[in-house]
């Protein structure tokens, strides 16, 4: 008597349950990385040159002086703007490690887009978090690249300070210290979905299913 056999998938191998293989999937994902990475540099751009008349170039790295601009109130009381360079990555961590960081940002975009295509086609949200992070490395990945330096605008909470004279690491006494942009909301948000998606999210959002 004979007995068929039937080969088993390996377990990485992209069936067509994978993103890699749905249009459909690819065009989300795609599509929201650009949008993310698009309006991070217009975002920047407008606030450089529209708001506070300062055109940024690559030649102005070295003489930036971020004094000299003032801010202007977005929110009153939650949200400012104010231009600063990061020469770091978030939160201002590794200050001139330029290269290392666009080779780190290179790395991390051939990671998430290996991530994607292998992951299940039915993982929106995670296709969204991966995208989110994508988007906010381009954004900032571009400027180091242009410019040699990150531009950030956004200053919440101005001027409130941390109660009981308790200071940061490094001896700011403000509620938030950092400067930041849109780049990085989307990376520090993207992230923070991605361990929600990971941990609690469904199964076929953290791997792709293969059924017989």
């Amino acid at each position: 008597m004979n007995q068929s056999h039937v080969e088993k998938p390996s377990p990485t191998a992209c069936t067509k349950l994978c993103a890699g293989r749905s249009r459909i999937a690819i065009l989300r994902f795609a599509l929201l990385a650009v949008v993310v990475f698009a309006a991070d540099l217009a975002i920047k751009r407008y606030v450089f040159a529209d708001i506070f008349g300062q055109p940024f170039t690559s030649e102005a790295v070295d003489t930036f002086d971020e004094t000299a601009h003032g801010y202007r109130v977005l929110v009153p009381n939650l949200m400012n703007l104010k231009l600063t360079l990061n020469r770091g990555a978030v939160f201002g961590i590794g200050q001139g490690g330029r290269w290392v960081f666009i080779l780190i940002s290179i790395l991390a975009a051939g990671i998430i887009g290996y991530v994607f295509a292998r992951s299940s086609a039915k993982a929106r949200w995670l296709h969204i978090a991966l995208a989110l992070v994508l988007g906010g490395a381009l954004g900032n990945m571009f400027d180091r690249m242009v410019f040699g330096a990150v531009r950030d605008m956004f200053w919440m909470f101005p001027y409130v300070k941390l109660p009981f004279g308790i200071r940061w690491p490094g001896g700011s006494d403000e509620l938030y210290p950092w400067i930041y942009n849109l780049a990085d909301v989307a990376l520090c948000g993207g992230i923070l979905l991605l361990f929600i998606v990971m941990y609690f999210g469904p199964a076929h959002h953290r791997t792709t299913e293969t059924k017989q």
